[in-house]
């Protein structure tokens, strides 16, 4: 007749299970767990389900640290990713932080016409305000070659308005006047282009305001010169490099 024999394990809680010896198993009553010593300490055999534990020998087969799922999805092809989508359109945003700003005036056709480019604040006792426009077809657009103006605007002390021609345009360039409006308080900007004038491109290369107002862009036309327009005389051609201090007329 066959002896019954019970074979009973080291058992207790998980954190008095102590060191088991090379080859003993030691089952964890409080967590279901079972290990078995080896020289290396004890290792984890099996774990309750509950416990959400993963056993290296069954999940890092190849014993190179990463779940051998894991370890596929790095080096997954392009077919094999589901649920990508067919475009990846751009979201919606600016580069206003990154680049400077510009607007556009068309081409002028027929008559002469004063557009108000820029109007600021001039007189703010020791606040300064400052505009430079880079001003790209400012000559008749018969001759192909634009030209290219710079305007200076400054609110230091009373204010002042400067104009250079950088690139000189093909003849008949535009010109430049301000009128000093009483009634807003701005010192205002104005183009006067002749008929068939270039379409214009006006780069704000520096818009900085401490205090006041700061408008840029077609901001008024007419036909007729603006009450208290003054002429503004446009300054040498610059020839060779330009500095920063040439710009700014120092």
């Amino acid at each position: 007749m066959a002896r019954k024999v019970l074979i009973q394990i080291r058992r207790g809680l998980e954190s008095a299970i102590g060191t088991l010896a090379v080859g003993e198993l030691g089952y964890c009553t409080d967590t279901s767990k079972l290990y078995i010593g080896t020289a290396g300490g004890n290792v984890l055999l099996v774990a309750a389900q509950s416990t959400g534990d993963m056993l290296k020998s069954i999940y890092d087969t190849n014993n190179d640290g990463k779940v051998d799922y894991a370890s596929a999805a790095d080096s997954v092809p392009w077919s094999g990713v589901s649920g990508k989508p067919a475009t990846y359109p751009p979201a919606a945003h600016n580069h206003d932080a990154n680049y400077a700003s510009a607007f556009t005036i068309g081409h002028n056709v027929g008559s002469v016409a004063f557009v108000k480019i820029a109007e600021m604040t001039t007189t703010i006792s020791s606040s300064a305000n400052e505009l430079l426009l880079w001003i790209h077809g400012v000559s008749d657009f018969g001759t192909n070659k634009p030209g290219c103006d710079v305007i200076q605007m400054s609110t230091r002390g009373s204010g002042s308005v400067e104009a250079y021609g950088i690139i000189p345009g093909g003849g008949d360039a535009a010109t430049y006047g301000y009128v000093v409006n009483a009634t807003s308080g701005l010192t205002e900007l104005w183009v006067r282009r002749n008929a068939y004038h270039q379409a214009m491109r006006i780069i704000i290369g520096a818009a900085e305001k401490s205090a006041g107002v700061i408008n840029t862009g077609s901001l008024l036309t007419q036909a007729a010169q603006p009450a208290g327009f003054t002429a503004i005389n446009k300054q040498r051609h610059l020839i060779g490099p330009v500095t920063w201090n040439q710009l700014k007329g120092v």
